[in-house]
């Protein structure tokens, strides 16, 4: 339980380096999916890192979802919602993060 709380922790940390410092964070979060899609891919146990790893893929989707909804809710109303800010490309990059990160933990959690 303890890497599952630090895993979601580091998650939310890296979606806020994203915010801060685009580049840097989403390579981070590309890095995450990709050593994700190896541990599914290769069907290797991971043990602990594979939860740590769906933990932070699933806290970073989650907080970037959170700012989708938060920028959809305040810029629907505006006449150039929010001077056309495109939320499509972080919304596709929350729903893959949680989709890798629920493949990782379910198949982390059957192999238990």
């Amino acid at each position: 339980m303890e890497r599952w709380i630090a895993g979601l922790l580091v998650g939310v940390a890296v979606a806020l380096v994203t915010v801060l410092m685009p580049v840097v964070g989403v390579i981070l979060i590309l890095v995450g999916l990709v050593a994700g899609g190896v541990l599914l891919v290769r069907q290797t146990r991971g043990g602990g890192s594979a939860m740590y790893l769906a933990a932070a893929l699933i806290g970073a989707g989650a907080l970037f979802f959170v700012g989708v909804v938060n920028t959809t809710a305040s810029c629907y109303e505006t006449v150039d919602f929010c001077g056309h800010a495109n939320v499509v490309p972080l919304l596709v990059l929350a729903v893959v993060a949680i989709a890798v990160g629920s493949l990782i933990a379910i198949r982390g959690i059957r192999r238990s």
